[in-house]
């Protein structure tokens, strides 16, 4: 099988040598590799850079050779034909890892020179295993075999999707069935540094974030050929979908890394549908965030239905309501608000409410989470003002009685209740009924899952976002009422959560005690060789 544009297939004899310095005096010379591989503890960087440099032109005059022979075709199918590289892409190379001084192989790495990680190792000692299909092919049903002890429910499928694995499974003289709901492959935890895979019944999305080998088909694409026949073999999906649109592929700093979603194989019909704790979800896997669907937070949703007794829930950055609709179903909560700023997940969310038959229990409102905490808290703070006003008045002539009167019935048409037959007492103490039941509308668990910033420089105003959030959400929390935070950026670890939310929680004069934390799911690991780079965090706190 050949390679990228023609290229031999990958051979570890013919690589290149990456020469990596020691990082310390003394280091042992068959030390362990680390997963990333920065530019100045290469070596020979310069000479790889400037291999990497002859070989995009090499490439890039056999792929206008290709243009000139595809003309007519390209003309007949105008955008859709064969398309030149970008200006300033570099294809990164495959090279052995040796090290610098006692020349021991260390492993294989992907070099590219323009983002700050130069190399990401893919292959441990010896690197003697060509990356071809069957290397992948090998990795995929490694990862799949660690992901075994998955809630059933991730690994259950439709009649029909069971009827095509197992078709498929007897033709290739298989016994293992990779159908299901959960995330295949997690990057360098799985030894494919960058790509991430996630399954969603019959539908794989795949989300490359580092500059990889380039995909023939696609102009700038950067999935290997091998990669994705290793993926169609095994899994057979009726649809296969690159979900090329985080804005992490910036670091890469080249310019072939754009942005983007697409369809690579098959077709695809509208949302899919996934299961997960007993619930049905919609799944957009074309535009939804990240790949469509957030698995890392399985335990975390399962835990927040584990600690509700039947409260009154508040989901904020709710995406497709997964927390409020796994506490409702589960009867752990007895309504939910849920609040996101985007239609479309909100569109999900009614659609999984309706799905699993708690749609009368959950209230969606678009808006800014933090916007409406605020808002909430200055209605609450009205509320009580006017309460307060009126018990006053209570005791006072009948003049500032009318007077009360009057400021209440203003207040009335403010929040556009209706009116109708009543004598203004009847009215006022309408009025005073309903301002005394809001001013008691606490919740008993509010869930706060903000977006993470995807760049150092964004964190210290994440910080102060998440401070005001649990501050502004604390105000609304009842006594012993939890409040749950989801943070998943590669800033943050736990305890300095933690501390933020100690901050937040002081502020609006409550205490806190911690119940439960946590960190992703079996099916997305991290690698505890990338040292300063937690992974995704969860907390529950219960107020007093």
């Amino acid at each position: 099988m050949l390679g990228v544009l023609g290229q031999p297939p990958d051979s570890p004899a013919s690589r290149p040598t990456l020469q990596l310095q020691r990082r310390a005096k003394g280091e042992a010379a068959h030390r362990l590799l680390p997963p990333w591989i920065f530019a100045h503890e290469i070596q020979n960087f310069g000479e790889l850079q400037q291999l990497q440099q002859q070989l995009q032109q090499q490439q890039l005059l056999e792929k206008l050779l290709q243009q000139d022979e595809a003309a007519p075709e390209a003309d007949a199918a105008g955008e859709d034909g064969v398309c030149t590289p970008e200006a300033g892409s570099l294809y990164p190379l495959l090279a052995n890892v040796v090290d610098s001084e006692s020349k021991s192989v260390l492993g294989c790495a992907l070099f590219h020179s323009r983002p700050l990680i130069a190399a990401r190792l893919i292959e441990g000692p010896p690197p003697s295993t060509p990356l071809n299909v069957e290397y992948f092919k090998k990795a995929i049903q490694e990862a799949a075999a660690r992901r075994r002890g998955l809630p059933p429910d991730a690994l259950q499928q439709t009649a029909t999707a069971a009827a095509t694995a197992a078709a498929t499974a007897a033709a290739n003289n298989q016994t293992s069935n990779y159908r299901g709901f959960y995330r295949l492959i997690n990057g360098e935890a799985d030894a494919l540094p960058g790509i991430v895979v996630d399954v969603f019944g019959d539908v794989v999305s795949v989300q490359q974030l580092t500059r990889g080998k380039q995909f023939p088909f696609l102009c700038s694409e950067l999935l290997t050929a091998p990669f994705v026949a290793a993926i169609n073999d095994i899994l057979q999906p009726s649809a296969l979908i690159l979900r090329n649109d985080s804005p992490l592929r910036q670091l890469e700093r080249d310019k072939s890394m754009r942005q983007y979603s697409a369809v690579l194989r098959g077709e695809l019909n509208g949302w899919q549908w996934i299961k997960e704790g007993g619930c049905s979800f919609a799944v957009d896997v074309l535009e939804g965030p990240d790949t469509g669907w957030y698995y890392d937070r399985r335990e975390a949703r399962a835990a927040v239905a584990a600690v509700l007794g039947g409260g009154r829930m508040l989901d904020l950055y709710s995406h497709s309501a997964a927390f409020s609709i796994t506490a409702l179903r589960s009867g752990a909560a007895s309504c939910s608000v849920c609040v996101d700023i985007s239609s479309s997940s909100l569109q999900l969310a009614a659609a999984a409410a309706a799905a699993n038959g708690v749609q009368q229990q959950l209230l969606l409102q678009q808006a800014d989470a933090l916007q409406w905490l605020l808002q909430r808290n200055r209605s609450r703070h009205q509320t009580l003002q006017q309460l307060q006003h009126a018990a006053a008045a209570a005791a006072a002539p009948e003049d500032a009685a009318a007077a009360a009167a009057t400021a209440a019935a203003g207040a009335a048409a403010n929040e556009g209740m209706q009116l109708r037959d009543q004598t203004p007492t009847e009215q006022q103490q309408q009025q005073q009924q309903q301002q005394q039941q809001r001013s008691k509308e606490k919740f008993d668990i509010v869930v706060i899952d903000p977006p993470p910033p995807n760049r150092q420089g964004l964190l210290p105003a994440f910080c102060e976002l998440l401070l005001q959030l649990a501050a502004a959400a604390a105000l609304l929390l009842s006594s012993g009422g939890r409040l749950v935070v989801v943070e998943s950026s590669r800033f943050m670890d736990l305890q300095q959560l933690l501390q933020i939310l100690t901050d937040a929680v002081t502020a609006a004069g409550r205490t806190a005690t911690l119940e439960m934390h946590g960190g992703p799911t079996l099916d997305c690991p991290q690698d505890l060789r990338s040292q300063g780079v937690p992974g995704m965090n969860w907390v529950i706190l219960r107020l007093s």
